[in-house]
């Protein structure tokens, strides 16, 4: 399916991007999220991200990241992110 992509720096005024992943996760089996245009996601924000990846995860939706750069894998590995998704590295040609 189409993926959907977040943007720019993941921080305080992003609920917008969180509200919108939800609506489009709504009676999916999973989602693909594109993290590939994400410069970074600010600490600040994690709690907000967490209880997205649960609300989606019990609604029954795969979360698949992809394409994150290396500092965005990373955090979401460290706060646990990998409980609710699956954190894929970005594919090299």
């Amino acid at each position: 399916g189409t993926p959907f992509t977040l943007r720019g720096v993941i921080g305080t005024g992003s609920e917008s991007q969180f509200a919108a992943l939800r609506e489009f996760a709504r009676g999916k089996q999973q989602v693909e999220v594109n993290l590939g245009e994400v410069a970074r996601i600010d600490f600040s924000v994690i709690g907000l991200l967490l209880d997205n990846l649960i609300t989606i995860s019990q609604s029954g939706c795969k979360i698949l990241f992809k394409e994150g750069n290396e500092l965005v894998n990373t955090l979401l590995l460290l706060v646990g992110a990998a409980q609710y998704a699956a954190v894929l590295g970005r594919t090299r040609a």
